[in-house]
């Protein structure tokens, strides 16, 4: 898979984050445990979560102004894309 980091590469935390305002993010867990990523909207309702196993990477897709948060600290950049 080839990738188009468009961001440098940040902690993603307890705390919300629009990682740069990104719509797609790519997220690599290396806490050493399985972690929860949940997806917020600007009203900080949650519309949806998932686990991400340790060592695993995992794409999300959010509109820019959405945040994301994780239970234990992850690596996560903004990405670019493309549909064919």
């Amino acid at each position: 898979m080839i990738i188009k980091p468009i961001a440098e590469e940040t902690t993603l935390t307890s705390t919300a984050s629009t990682v740069d305002g990104g719509r797609v993010v790519r997220i690599y867990n290396d806490a050493g445990e399985d972690v929860l990523i949940t997806r917020r909207d600007s009203a900080n309702t949650v519309l949806g979560s998932c686990t991400l196993a340790n060592g695993s990477i995992q794409f999300v897709e959010k509109f820019h102004d959405e945040t994301l948060e994780a239970s234990a600290n992850v690596k996560a950049v903004s990405v670019a894309y493309t549909i064919s």
